[in-house]
């Protein structure tokens, strides 16, 4: 999985982990139309066809590969000197924290923290309440709650989530879970580049009671001769696993 940027270093992300797709500039940013609302938004309960829509502080955009996996990208509207934190999900259980920290490109200037959730069941959705606008995972009754009123995580269902209020790359990427009620990964925080194409790189699966089990990355992914990584397990195959190599774990799925 790479991260690539396009000039003015808005994030492409060419990951082959969840094998997206599509990038976009500052000016495409800037010709979003207002949200028209949330049950007019095209592709709602189709699984996932393709939106691109503004709900309040955040713009969301759904796309569909070209071999069928789902995606759906959440990045603020206004953007000041390209600081800023935006969050990518995948039908495969991913959630990408990315960081840009400078409107420079270069080493040291992006970041991005990575997690994937199991099981991955369902298509990804966002809806829009009176006070918030909510993404729904790959995950069945996991969701993550954004501010309509400014860039901001405010919370989820099936677990905790607290969001630092800088954007800097001293705080990991700047988002942390807990008491998740599904067993996910956790492969850390990167400058540069995605954690999982780092194959000595520790991972971490943390279960519903939150009890843990480090793996290697190389057991966990598949490198192509271009870099990008891929997941190598499918849920059945992944129980199959885990109940090998960390017993501890209680599976919940």
């Amino acid at each position: 999985m790479k991260l690539n940027f396009l000039p003015g270093k808005f994030p492409c992300f060419s990951i082959s982990l969840i094998l997206l797709f599509s990038c976009f500039s500052i000016s495409a940013s800037a010709q979003i139309a207002p949200n028209p609302g949330i049950e007019s938004l095209p592709g709602k309960g189709t699984g996932c066809s393709e939106y691109f829509t503004r709900a309040g502080a955040f713009s969301y955009q759904r796309l569909l590969s070209a071999d069928g996996l789902c995606f759906l990208n959440v990045d603020p509207f206004e953007i000041n000197n390209f600081v800023y934190r935006s969050y990518l999900s995948s039908s495969n259980g991913t959630f990408m924290v990315f960081n840009s920290y400078s409107p420079k490109e270069g080493p040291g200037t992006t970041g991005a923290r990575v997690f994937i959730f199991f099981p991955r069941q369902r298509p990804l959705e966002m809806k829009l309440l009176k006070d918030r606008s909510v993404l729904q995972l790959a995950t069945p009754g996991f969701e993550i709650h954004y501010s309509l009123a400014q860039t901001q995580v405010i919370g989820m269902k099936g677990g905790k989530v607290s969001e630092a209020k800088t954007v800097s790359p001293s705080n990991q990427g700047g988002v942390e879970f807990s008491h998740v009620k599904t067993l996910y990964l956790d492969l850390g925080f990167t400058m540069d580049h995605d954690p999982s194409t780092e194959p000595a790189r520790i991972s971490r699966f943390t279960d519903h009671l939150g009890k843990t089990c480090d793996i290697v990355n190389r057991e966990l992914f598949l490198a192509s001769a271009s870099g990008n990584t891929s997941f190598r397990f499918s849920d059945a195959e992944l129980k199959t696993f885990l109940a090998q190599r960390c017993p501890n774990l209680e599976m919940n799925f």
